[in-house]
């Protein structure tokens, strides 16, 4: 089976994932934002394809980098951010290139850009759907020969964050409920933009675990992963490089060994769940704020909510630090804020004291 056919599979999996999140949150604007990331892709890579070899075709990678934009960016973004985004993701394919071969893995420029200068967010919708993610996910790795991205990555981050949290005191097991599934099943692996041989993938995947841990411990106020993603993806030609004539087959074998174990223990490990959401109300006659922070820990004192920022229309008003959970499975916030007008978009991002973060949103009525 080609790489092309699985590219075909990877688009039926992400339009049916798309879909089933569609049902299961009962969200149409997660249906529509997604709809104009798709359209927007597949209209702006058939005028580049057109340029390029005269004529107009649908490939199914636009119909990925699409469905990939609109389930990471938030739902409620104004719908120009959607299509700017599609289109710096489409461009850069053909822009910026080295060797004939574009740099940047798509969808993670055209969203982390957008973030950037726009200060538009990240939702990652349904990346922690371990039971769905991890299963397709070995498999698409698996069609792309790309497993040793996963096993890398997967070691390298265990070990390193397992680090952090014996020094914190965190219980380990709480760590698999923070792991981004939807980044490393689904966006790691993007074969265009990941290197060739195993000795440069593993590389790859440990360059991408190491970034991501120093972001998260440095509290960078961008999207870890995609920065970290980006950063890994312009070593990829030095890689290449230096790797392609000095392949080592007993460090495959002894990543694989770790690796086989990381994923014997996520799987046994089936309770640990991230926070499950942040339910945000905003009472006009009192001017409150309050959000429900759901976070279910083993000990609130050394594992808890460290921070809440609370922002109005994307425009930061309230950064409120914790030292404390309140109980073990949730942390409640209560704030005045006067100046809410009608309609304005209301959101409250809580970050855990280990790592990861989760934002939730309402508008005001």
């Amino acid at each position: 089976m080609k790489v092309k056919s699985v590219k075909v599979q990877l688009g039926f999996f992400l339009a049916a994932f798309w879909i089933y999140l569609v049902v299961r949150n009962k969200d149409l604007t997660l249906f529509f934002s997604t709809s104009i990331a798709v359209s927007s892709s597949v209209i702006i890579g058939c005028i580049f394809g057109y340029f390029k070899e005269r004529k107009f075709s649908i490939s199914s990678s636009v119909l990925i980098t699409g469905l990939i934009i609109g389930l990471i960016l938030s739902w409620d973004l104004a719908w120009w951010i959607y299509i700017l985004a599609s289109l710096v993701a489409i461009s850069s394919k053909y822009i910026i290139r080295i060797n004939k071969k574009h740099i940047f893995n798509p969808a993670a420029i055209g969203i982390f850009l957008v973030t950037i200068f726009l200060k538009a967010q990240t939702q990652w919708q349904g990346t922690y759907l371990w039971y769905l993610l991890i299963p397709f996910g070995f498999y698409f790795a698996y069609r792309v020969k790309k497993i040793e991205i996963l096993l890398s990555y997967g070691v390298s981050a265990l070990g390193l964050f397992a680090v952090s949290a014996a020094i914190r005191n965190v219980s380990l097991y709480d760590i698999f409920g923070y792991l981004s599934y939807f980044f490393i099943f689904i966006m790691l692996i993007e074969p265009k933009t990941t290197p060739l041989s195993r000795l440069g993938k593993g590389v790859f995947g440990v360059i991408v675990a190491v970034l991501i841990f120093v972001f998260t411990e440095a509290g960078a106020k961008f999207d870890v992963e995609l920065g970290a993603l980006l950063i890994a993806n312009m070593a990829v030609p030095f890689i290449n490089k230096l790797s392609v004539k000095k392949e080592v087959g007993y460090m495959s074998r002894l990543v694989l060994f770790f690796a086989i174990a990381f994923l014997g223990v996520t799987c046994f490990i089936v309770y640990a769940h991230p926070p499950a959401k942040i339910t945000v109300t905003y009472d006009s006659v009192e001017k409150t704020i309050q959000a429900v922070i759901l976070h279910r820990v083993s000990d609130p004192k050394t594992h808890y909510i460290k921070k809440v920022d609370v922002a109005v229309n994307g425009e930061e008003v309230i950064e409120h630090k914790i030292s404390e959970q309140e109980n073990s499975s949730s942390q409640k916030v209560i704030y005045r804020i006067c100046d809410v007008k009608k309609a304005d978009t209301i959101s409250v991002e809580a970050y855990c004291s280990v790592s990861g973060k989760r934002i939730g949103k309402t508008k005001a009525e």
